[in-house]
């Protein structure tokens, strides 16, 4: 998961960073991740959509 972070935070301009408190069992979490996404777009900041989207169900074939 911080590894994600640090990829988020290498594309956010400066002053808008990601920054996930760990959770009580010690560890970032996608819960946690989530809700600050959506406290940055409540907060107005561009870019940050926190929209569902789903894979394809299927996809060609690699050759």
């Amino acid at each position: 998961m911080d590894n994600a972070l640090d990829v988020f935070n290498t594309a956010l301009p400066d002053g808008n960073k990601l920054n996930v408190a760990d959770s009580y069992i010690g560890y970032t979490t996608p819960s946690g991740l989530y809700g600050q996404l959506n406290a940055m777009k409540q907060n107005g900041i561009s870019g940050v959509s926190t929209t569902r989207t789903d894979a394809p169900d299927s996809s060609p074939n690699c050759n």
